[in-house]
């Protein structure tokens, strides 16, 4: 896995969703202040994604009609009521995913990070930190876990799907989730727990909001580039995801 200054917000994709996650965490309380939608809905655990997205005018934030915070006396949570069945399942799959998280003391193949994907009650897909061990830094353990639930379902998208993951996503696996069409996430361990044992995410987490003129990245050749997009959009074959 893993593991400021304002940007301008990017403009939404024509075409893509809007993004409307669910987020819960799990075994502990977070001490980190959280960040509140300008169109008034609450604030989400991981952050806010109405403070990266400008929505179009007249436009609710899917988040104000899917966020309904409910007070938990031993977790904080996002998402609105969950079961004493739904709780259950969540620990149970949260264990689960911690689990995965220790295989990385004896495999060494990456992080202490592990996650499991869960449809209808059962893992379709599940994973741990392998960065090291294949030299691939997009290797989180989300990642695997999303690549692994999307070829044993043959579906690039996973609707009813929840992540469950040893700890928060960095923003790569968070956006990894939304791609995947995920719309829930249960998670342990945060980003300043990564970041106590030396992980990035944090930090990772201020670069969302940095102009693009902070990143070195340069246009060049867009002309070519947006025929080729247009030339796809044209083809009987094109299909949106």
């Amino acid at each position: 896995m893993h593991r400021g200054t304002r940007q301008p917000r990017p403009q939404r994709r024509a075409g893509a969703p809007g993004p409307a996650f669910r987020t819960h965490a799990r075994g502990r309380r977070s001490g980190r202040g959280a960040v509140g939608c300008r169109r008034g809905c609450r604030p989400s655990l991981v952050f806010s994604f109405c403070a990266l997205v400008d929505w179009p005018a007249g436009t609710a934030c899917p988040a104000s009609a899917r966020r309904r915070p409910v007070p938990d006396g031993r977790n904080n949570r996002i998402g609105g009521h969950v079961s004493g069945q739904d709780q259950d399942q969540d620990q149970a799959f949260i264990e689960q995913a911690i689990e995965l998280a220790r295989r990385a003391i004896d495999e060494q193949a990456g992080g202490p990070f592990g996650a499991v994907i869960v449809l209808n009650g059962r893992a379709i897909g599940q994973g741990n930190n392998r960065v090291l061990g294949t030299c691939d830094p997009t290797a989180h353990a989300e990642v695997v876990a999303i690549r692994q639930a999307c070829r044993e379902t043959g579906q690039f998208h996973l609707p009813e799907a929840t992540l469950y993951t040893s700890c928060e996503p960095c923003p790569m696996c968070l956006f990894a989730t939304h791609w995947a069409r995920i719309p829930r996430i249960v998670f342990a361990a945060n980003r300043e727990d990564a970041a106590e044992i030396g992980f990035s995410d944090a930090e990772q987490y201020q670069y969302l909001r940095m102009p693009v003129s902070a990143f070195d990245m340069h246009q060049i050749a867009r002309d070519a580039a947006r025929q080729a997009m247009r030339d796809w959009a044209a083809s009987a074959g094109s299909r949106l995801y």
